[in-house]
Protein backbone atom coordinates (compact mmCIF):
# COMPACT_ATOMS: atom_id res chain seq x y z
CA UNK A 1 0.00 0.00 0.00
CA UNK A 2 1.19 3.43 -1.04
CA UNK A 3 1.44 5.69 1.94
CA UNK A 4 0.66 9.43 1.04
CA UNK A 5 2.49 12.20 2.52
CA UNK A 6 2.30 15.97 4.04
CA UNK A 7 3.57 18.41 1.40
CA UNK A 8 6.95 20.29 3.18
CA UNK A 9 5.41 23.51 4.74
CA UNK A 10 7.71 25.43 2.72
CA UNK A 11 6.61 24.45 -0.50
CA UNK A 12 2.64 25.03 0.69
CA UNK A 13 4.01 28.59 1.90
CA UNK A 14 5.47 29.46 -1.30
CA UNK A 15 2.68 28.19 -3.07
CA UNK A 16 0.41 30.83 -0.54
CA UNK A 17 2.96 33.57 -1.75
CA UNK A 18 2.63 33.27 -5.40
CA UNK A 19 -1.32 32.76 -5.37
CA UNK A 20 -1.36 36.28 -3.31
CA UNK A 21 0.78 37.82 -5.26
CA UNK A 22 -1.18 37.12 -8.37
CA UNK A 23 -4.57 38.23 -7.22
CA UNK A 24 -3.19 41.48 -5.76
CA UNK A 25 -1.48 42.26 -9.58
CA UNK A 26 -4.79 41.64 -10.94
CA UNK A 27 -6.32 44.61 -9.77
CA UNK A 28 -3.52 46.73 -11.04
CA UNK A 29 -3.36 45.42 -14.85
CA UNK A 30 -7.50 45.74 -14.96
CA UNK A 31 -7.58 49.22 -13.96
CA UNK A 32 -5.45 50.66 -16.53
CA UNK A 33 -6.57 53.87 -17.54
CA UNK A 34 -9.15 53.88 -20.41
CA UNK A 35 -9.99 56.68 -22.60
CA UNK A 36 -12.28 56.07 -25.46
CA UNK A 37 -14.16 58.21 -27.81
CA UNK A 38 -17.35 58.49 -29.91
CA UNK A 39 -18.95 60.66 -32.08
CA UNK A 40 -22.31 61.20 -30.99
CA UNK A 41 -23.35 63.46 -33.87
CA UNK A 42 -21.52 63.91 -36.62
CA UNK A 43 -23.56 65.27 -39.57
CA UNK A 44 -25.91 68.64 -40.62
CA UNK A 45 -24.10 71.56 -38.78
CA UNK A 46 -23.04 69.80 -35.73
CA UNK A 47 -20.24 67.36 -34.58
CA UNK A 48 -20.14 65.86 -31.06
CA UNK A 49 -17.23 63.76 -29.77
CA UNK A 50 -17.81 62.36 -26.25
CA UNK A 51 -14.95 61.14 -24.39
CA UNK A 52 -14.96 58.82 -21.57
CA UNK A 53 -12.11 58.39 -19.11
CA UNK A 54 -11.84 55.57 -16.69
CA UNK A 55 -9.82 55.43 -13.59
CA UNK A 56 -7.04 56.81 -13.13
CA UNK A 57 -7.26 59.22 -15.50
CA UNK A 58 -4.72 60.76 -17.49
CA UNK A 59 -3.58 64.31 -15.92
CA UNK A 60 -4.45 65.54 -19.94
CA UNK A 61 -5.84 64.27 -23.18
CA UNK A 62 -5.15 65.75 -26.31
CA UNK A 63 -7.78 65.71 -28.53
CA UNK A 64 -7.79 66.57 -32.47
CA UNK A 65 -10.35 66.95 -34.39
CA UNK A 66 -10.05 67.03 -38.55
CA UNK A 67 -12.77 67.79 -40.84
CA UNK A 68 -12.08 67.97 -44.66
CA UNK A 69 -10.98 71.60 -45.50
CA UNK A 70 -14.37 72.63 -47.33
CA UNK A 71 -16.13 73.16 -43.75
CA UNK A 72 -15.80 76.53 -41.71
CA UNK A 73 -15.98 75.77 -37.86
CA UNK A 74 -17.95 78.79 -36.34
CA UNK A 75 -17.27 77.91 -33.03
CA UNK A 76 -16.25 74.94 -30.32
CA UNK A 77 -17.45 73.59 -26.61
CA UNK A 78 -15.77 73.41 -24.76
CA UNK A 79 -12.88 76.09 -25.82
CA UNK A 80 -10.33 74.66 -27.79
CA UNK A 81 -6.33 75.48 -27.86
CA UNK A 82 -6.19 76.12 -31.29
CA UNK A 83 -8.86 76.36 -34.45
CA UNK A 84 -7.06 76.39 -37.70
CA UNK A 85 -8.79 77.45 -41.07
CA UNK A 86 -8.22 73.95 -42.78
CA UNK A 87 -10.89 71.92 -40.48
CA UNK A 88 -8.73 71.47 -37.54
CA UNK A 89 -10.14 71.84 -33.90
CA UNK A 90 -7.59 71.12 -31.06
CA UNK A 91 -8.69 70.74 -27.35
CA UNK A 92 -5.86 70.50 -24.46
CA UNK A 93 -7.92 68.80 -21.86
CA UNK A 94 -6.10 69.00 -18.30
CA UNK A 95 -6.87 67.99 -14.69
CA UNK A 96 -9.21 65.37 -16.53
CA UNK A 97 -11.59 63.14 -14.49
CA UNK A 98 -13.07 60.06 -14.61
CA UNK A 99 -16.37 60.07 -16.40
CA UNK A 100 -17.69 61.52 -19.95
CA UNK A 101 -17.41 65.10 -21.52
CA UNK A 102 -18.36 66.38 -24.59
CA UNK A 103 -16.91 67.81 -27.11
CA UNK A 104 -19.17 70.32 -29.54
CA UNK A 105 -18.30 71.92 -32.91
CA UNK A 106 -20.78 74.54 -34.85
CA UNK A 107 -20.07 74.41 -38.67
CA UNK A 108 -21.40 77.55 -40.85
CA UNK A 109 -22.91 75.01 -42.94
CA UNK A 110 -23.86 71.07 -43.24
CA UNK A 111 -20.98 69.08 -42.82
CA UNK A 112 -19.50 68.17 -46.40
CA UNK A 113 -16.96 65.45 -46.44
CA UNK A 114 -15.56 63.35 -43.46
CA UNK A 115 -14.59 63.80 -39.79
CA UNK A 116 -12.25 61.90 -37.42
CA UNK A 117 -10.47 62.89 -34.26
CA UNK A 118 -7.16 61.38 -32.37
CA UNK A 119 -6.94 61.08 -28.75
CA UNK A 120 -3.27 61.17 -27.63
CA UNK A 121 -2.44 60.87 -23.97
CA UNK A 122 0.04 58.91 -21.14
CA UNK A 123 -1.14 56.17 -19.41
CA UNK A 124 -0.83 57.07 -15.95
CA UNK A 125 -0.48 53.68 -14.75
CA UNK A 126 2.86 53.24 -16.94
CA UNK A 127 3.98 56.39 -18.56
CA UNK A 128 3.05 54.69 -21.72
CA UNK A 129 2.12 56.75 -24.88
CA UNK A 130 -1.26 56.13 -26.22
CA UNK A 131 -2.71 57.46 -29.82
CA UNK A 132 -6.32 56.41 -30.93
CA UNK A 133 -8.59 56.85 -33.78
CA UNK A 134 -12.12 57.84 -33.49
CA UNK A 135 -13.91 57.92 -36.61
CA UNK A 136 -18.08 58.00 -36.69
Amino acid sequence: MMRLTQPHKSVTRNNALVALLLIALLPISASAASVTGKYIKAGGKTTILEISVGKPAPPSIIVEQSLSNKNKVTSASPKPKKINGNGNTKWLLTNTRPGKQKLTVQLASPLKGSVRAILRYRDPTNGRFIEKNITP
